[in-house]
């Protein structure tokens, strides 16, 4: 069964995700997203932009549809014939643009989609990285390299009902505290833990990471954030 609260699951073994903490000396500098009202890279009082990004079938779309309801406008990219799709939601008294990029496993792009996918981010103020629970390891490779974007970014464990009818056990405040970013499991389909998404938004971080160059140095760092048990 899957474990938000960093407890080992209820057959005793140890959650699938560990986490070893690392020296650090000074003090942590502060990248909080400052949230609604703020100015951050656009003109006071523009629209702030959210987009979600992750693999293909990781249930982003219907957790775009969650957020944003049936108000939503689907077009093609300029100068492409990829669709994408983009919203608005109101929280604490401020608009925000919801967009839904096309799915991609990585940050190279291969196609027209994922090379539409990279090119939103560039208008991303706040980025949603959505994630398969089942397929973890698989994920965090685009999530490693997104979390080099120095964005401001959030994390949501999609399908995680899934994950604990597998067995899978994920510590999540372990996870968060390793990626440092917020996390939050979801259920897209149902709705769950989508309020929490919506509120944990303003809380979306730019890590105080290191980049970590080339694809063999990232999925040294995939591994390290991924034990199985």
């Amino acid at each position: 069964r899957g474990n938000k609260g960093g407890q080992n699951a209820p057959d005793g073994r140890a959650p699938s995700v560990l986490w070893t903490p690392r020296g650090r000396s000074g003090r942590q500098a502060d990248h909080t997203w400052k949230g609604y009202g703020s100015t951050n890279r656009r003109c006071a009082g523009a629209m702030k932009t959210v987009v979600l990004i992750g693999d293909p079938n990781v249930g982003k779309s219907v957790l775009f549809s969650r957020l944003t309801g049936v108000d939503v406008i689907a077009s093609n990219y300029p100068g492409t014939t990829v669709d994408y799709s983009k919203g608005r939601i109101t929280q604490r008294g401020e608009t925000l643009e919801i967009v839904d990029a096309p799915g991609t496993y990585s940050l190279e792009p291969t196609n027209n989609a994922e090379q539409v996918a990279v090119s939103l981010l560039d208008k991303a103020d706040v980025i949603v990285n959505v994630v398969d629970s089942t397929s973890l390891e698989r994920c965090l490779l685009l999530t490693v390299e997104l979390l080099e974007r120095r964005k401001p970014m959030v994390i949501a464990l999609n399908m995680w009902d899934e994950a604990q009818h597998l067995g899978i056990s994920i510590d999540v405040r372990q996870l968060e505290a390793l990626l440092q970013v917020p996390v939050v499991s979801t259920v897209a389909i149902t709705g769950e833990g989508v309020k929490e998404l919506v509120q944990r938004l303003e809380e979306a971080r730019i890590p105080d990471r290191q980049s970590r160059g080339g694809e063999d140095q990232t999925w040294a760092e995939v591994g390290h954030i991924v034990r199985k048990g």
